[in-house]
């Protein structure tokens, strides 16, 4: 059976995301991973000269290699983080994170690094560390294990 279609092929490839937290070896809370990047506006340098490139989409990746495990979704153009869900996320674990930026006509250009969940039992001793600052009058971190945006560490 034949088909009659056209395509256009372009040569806009836009720039790689890149990604703020968490940097490439960062360990990260598996219970607060929150991923951002900056928002593509340009094509890739690759390609000069670079000019204004509609992004339509980002795809997020995480990947845990053994046994393979894959979080994937797609977001709107206007987003620029995603938090991990910690049901994905196991301590003391090495995690691949692929950010693509996909331009209006398909194209795409992707963005990796890795990153490091925390161990058990560092995440113990800083919810006891916490604990006792609490305890002792010292205020902590409002969230899990000393949180903040990224690492959540």
């Amino acid at each position: 059976m034949e088909q009659d279609g056209k395509t256009r092929f372009t040569h806009v490839v836009p720039a790689g995301p890149v990604i703020v937290p968490p940097t490439e070896g960062e360990v990260v809370s598996p219970f607060n991973t929150v991923t951002m990047w900056e928002p593509v506006t340009q094509t890739t340098a690759f390609n000069p000269p670079q000019q204004p490139v509609a992004i339509v989409g980002y795809q997020v990746i995480v990947t845990r290699v053994a046994p393979l495990r894959v979080y994937s979704v797609e977001v709107p153009a206007g987003t620029t983080s995603l938090t991990v869900p910690p049901e994905f996320l196991d301590a003391g674990t090495e995690y691949e994170l692929e950010i693509l930026a996909i331009e209006e006509s398909g194209n795409q250009t992707i963005s990796p690094t890795f990153f490091e969940t925390a161990e058990q039992q560092k995440l113990q001793a800083l919810a006891t560390a916490r604990l006792l600052l609490v305890q002792t009058g010292f205020s902590a971190p409002e969230g899990p294990p000393f949180a903040r945006q990224g690492s959540g560490l």
